[in-house]
């Protein structure tokens, strides 16, 4: 995260200096200009130094990560989303979710709790997701987006105002714009990645994806200068807001007319998505048939469906409230002015919240508690005995894990696997003398296999 911060906040603050230069550049302000980047390099110095005690030895650790012998471009960049990820921005449980445990029927109108895959295997959740649901999660809810675009739509066809508050300002939407256009490139593994692969420490993130941070900050700048907008309606703002809002109104109708359409005449294109299922990856993991699939997505079609429309709701409301604004209605109806508003935070939540529900999931405290008897045992033996590192022994084919890495900190108890991005080189050549380290790639180190040892 430190690299992460560092370089968008660097790019940030070149970007302001070279546009203070170039507005300026009748005046000679070179001299200014570099000044002004002295200081933001004195306040990175500092803020260096008032971490360095953590920050030093972290970097001569960091240099003896394993990460080094696999941390080349090809292989990095085969970590980065993939293009089909881009429909999580309009649904984000396309390709399910661990907490979905059920789908709902939309012909028997019931909701199914026990399904199977394609190979009649039961499984007990949909998730076909070439990454990991925490590491794909991209949704930022369809309001967001919209009032993204809005802003830039707005700033473009006002460009020629001359009033001194738009000729002064730094060109923020620019800025914010190519900031998220390139971090798009860096999380989807496009050659642009290499610019920053050779900063150091960049070759073991080994985590392209994880420019969404990026994306997520520029598109969240970007929505909140839409919102700036609707709330301070120009005639010609007024005039893309009403567009907006009947362009959302039409298409969220679309959406929801088409949905209505493909359950009248499923029998017609069943085939098509019978198709889908046995042809996309991992889809055949998650779903029986073409019909199961049908189901699980008309699901999400249905809520993009309804959150474009509600979106076209809250641009529509925001030009009606124009004429409230400008304070001809009664004072005691002046709340009406910033019904949109409301509206527009209440429709984020809502987006927010059903696409996320469950995934968070909560547990009864009480279980803290409670101590398995074998962890009883094992501690114990630590009084007993003092202190000592355990390990697993663990066959794959008989049970599940044994002791997930790290899980038993709580009770006071060492592993000697561990589950972190940085283990030392030394310690994996080690490792890998006594058992093949089959979860690398998970940052952990493996257990003691059954089958290694001939038990």
């Amino acid at each position: 995260m430190t690299i992460y911060t560092l370089l968008i906040v660097g790019y940030y603050a070149a970007a302001r200096l070279i546009w203070g230069y170039w507005s300026n550049r009748q005046a000679k302000p070179l001299r200014q200009t570099l000044i002004k980047a002295g200081w933001l390099g004195i306040m990175i110095a500092l803020g260096f130094g008032l971490g360095a005690i953590q920050l030093i030895p972290l970097y001569e650790f960091a240099n003896t990560n394993w990460r080094a012998e696999r941390a080349d471009l090809s292989t990095v960049l085969t970590y980065a989303h993939r293009f089909r990820d881009f429909v999580q921005y309009l649904m984000p449980n396309f390709y399910g979710s661990p907490a979905h445990h059920s789908y709902f029927d939309w012909f028997s109108l019931r909701t199914v709790r026990e399904f199977t895959n394609a190979a009649g295997q039961p499984i007990t959740y949909i998730d076909w997701g070439i990454k990991n649901y925490v590491e794909s999660a991209l949704y930022l809810g369809i309001l967001p987006l919209v009032l993204a675009i809005y802003a830039l739509v707005d700033r473009w066809f006002n460009r020629k105002r001359t009033d001194s508050d738009q000729t002064t300002q730094p060109p923020y939407h620019a800025i914010f714009l190519i900031l998220i256009l390139i971090s798009l490139t860096f999380m989807f593994g496009l050659p642009t990645y290499a610019a920053i692969y050779l900063l150091p420490g960049i070759n073991q993130l080994n985590s392209p994806f994880r420019w969404v941070y990026a994306v997520t900050l520029g598109i969240a700048v970007l929505a909140g200068f839409g919102a700036s907008a609707l709330a301070t309606l120009s005639p010609k703002s007024l005039q893309w807001s009403r567009r907006f809002g009947y362009g959302l109104i039409g298409a969220g109708t679309a959406i929801l007319a088409a949905l209505l359409l493909s359950r009248i005449f499923f029998a017609q294109i069943e085939p098509l998505f019978n198709r889908i299922v046995n042809s996309m990856a991992l889809a055949n993991q998650a779903f029986s048939d073409g019909r199961m699939f049908y189901n699980y997505q008309f699901t999400n079609v249905l809520t993009f469906g309804l959150m474009t429309l509600g979106a076209g709701g809250v641009f529509w409301l925001a030009g009606r409230s124009s004429k409230f604004a400008q304070g001809d209605i009664l004072p005691r109806q002046r709340y009406l002015a910033y019904l949109w508003q409301f509206a527009a935070i209440a429709l984020i939540a809502v987006d927010l919240m059903i696409a996320s529900w469950g995934f968070n999931s909560a547990s009864d405290p009480a279980l803290l508690d409670f101590t398995p008897p074998s962890m009883q045992w094992l501690i114990d033996r630590q009084k007993e005995d003092g202190a000592f590192r355990y390990i697993t022994l663990d066959d794959p084919t008989q049970h599940a894990p044994l002791f997930q890495a790290n899980m038993t900190m709580r009770y006071g108890l060492d592993d000697v696997r561990g589950y972190d991005s940085i283990i030392p080189a030394q310690y994996v050549a080690f490792m890998r003398e006594t058992t093949p380290q089959l979860q690398l790639d998970y940052n952990r180190i493996a257990p003691l296999y059954a089958d290694r040892i001939g038990v």
